[in-house]
This record gives structure tokens, C-alpha cells and sequence, in this order.
């Protein structure tokens, strides 16, 4: 057999060598994740959905997601980028939020965002790891690795609260803030 028969040979065999041990870490690891999840039934799954919630008469939030999964006896919708606007009684402003993945439990109006959550009203930007929505109480509960952004203030925190119904946010642990001194008179 010639030498270039011979590499292509070695190079085939050991493309299909690593292709089985990807495949295999591959198959490991969507086990492992199925474990995590455990029982995941679910009793209708949909893609380009769209959910309303409002009270006595008024829209209180609107969320659009590209993928969602409804378990009925748990009572709730997991969702796929969730992108959600909550409206405020007399501002025309709305809060958006958006996520890589939420969970809604509509008959308690509570809300949850995580990994890679931005919120943004007006001229204010605030990132986190994880998002609830308490409705009952119209807050919204920043929980982990807090960053909020305005104009050339930037506030670090470990979680913060926004209250939506007299939009004040309170920012709790390792709060640090930084202005930009370019801006400073």
C-alpha cells in the first residue's frame, strides 16, 4: 500500500474516532440533562405564542415567546425566549424584559426569567441572571449579578427590587455604583 493511501487511511480512522467520542459526550451529556429535569410531561406544546394578563379592564403585560411548553396539572407554561412589556396604570412607557427561558403561572400572576435577562424602561438598562414577577404585588425581583445602567451611572449589586407601581428600585448587596468623571462639570 503507498504512503498516501496509508495517511488518508490513519486520517479516516481517526476522524471516525473522534466523531464517536463526541457523539459519546455528546449522548452523556443530554442524559445528564434529562436527569436533571426529571418528569418534564407535557400536555401541549406550541410554537409563536402569545399570553395577555389583565385586571379590570386594563392590560397588565403582554408576553411573546418563539416556543412553549404547557403542563396542566403544574399549571404552567415554560417558555423560549420570552420577551414580555408590562404596562404601567398612567405611564405610555412599558418595561420590557426578555430572556433566553421563562416559566409563567398565570392563576397566580407570577413570572419567571432566567439566563440572560435584560429589562429596559425608557433610558434605563438593567441585566441579570434571574427574573420574578410577582403580580399580585406589581414587583419585579432582580435576583442574581445585578447591573443597572443610565446614562453614565452604573449600579452593581447582588439583587434588587423594582416596585411598578411607584417605580422605585432598591438595589441589596455589594452595591457599588460608578459615574463616568468625563461627564462630571
Amino acid at each position: 500500500m503507498s504512503t498516501k493511501k496509508l495517511c488518508f487511511f490513519s486520517l479516516l480512522v481517526v476522524c471516525i474516532a473522534g466523531a464517536v467520542l463526541v457523539s459519546r459526550h455528546f449522548l452523556s451529556t443530554v442524559d445528564g440533562i434529562k436527569k436533571d429535569l426529571g418528569d418534564v410531561s407535557v400536555d401541549l406544546s406550541l410554537g409563536g405564542v402569545t399570553l395577555r394578563q389583565g385586571k379590570d379592564g386594563h392590560l397588565l403585560w403582554t408576553l411573546n415567546a418563539t416556543a412553549a411548553d404547557y403542563q396542566k396539572n403544574a399549571g404552567f407554561v415554560f417558555l423560549t425566549s420570552p420577551k414580555i412589556l408590562y404596562f404601567q396604570d398612567d405611564n405610555h412607557d412599558p418595561l420590557y424584559v426578555e430572556g433566553d427561558h421563562g416559566k409563567v403561572d398565570q392563576k397566580n400572576d407570577q413570572a419567571f426569567v432566567w439566563s440572560n435577562v435584560t429589562a429596559r424602561y425608557q433610558d434605563t438598562l438593567v441585566t441579570t441572571a434571574n427574573l420574578r414577577y410577582d403580580g399580585k404585588q406589581r414587583i419585579l425581583i432582580f435576583e442574581k449579578n445585578v447591573v443597572v445602567e443610565r446614562g453614565d451611572l452604573r449600579l452593581f449589586a447582588d439583587s434588587a427590587e423594582l416596585d411598578l407601581k411607584d417605580e422605585q428600585l432598591q438595589a441589596h448587596g455589594n452595591v457599588r455604583a460608578i459615574i463616568i468623571a468625563s461627564t462630571l462639570p
